[in-house]
């Protein structure tokens, strides 16, 4: 099929269209998946921190 028959072909038009919705959802999941990447290990570094401290602390009142 040449391309000026895909230029008026709704078929292949619409999807042209569901690729690019396809392809922007995927990015948009991938972002959200690395956020929660992110700030879980943000959180597991915080954590560590605090019991880190408090170790550090118990071991100082002794």
């Amino acid at each position: 099929m040449n391309e000026e028959a895909r230029d008026d072909d709704p078929a292949y038009e619409a999807a042209v269209e569901r690729a690019e919705r396809a392809a922007r959802f995927g990015l948009g999941v991938s972002a959200g998946v690395a956020v929660l990447v992110v700030g879980f290990v943000a959180l597991a570094v915080l954590l560590g921190s605090a019991v880190m401290l408090g170790c550090v602390y118990l071991l100082a009142r002794r």
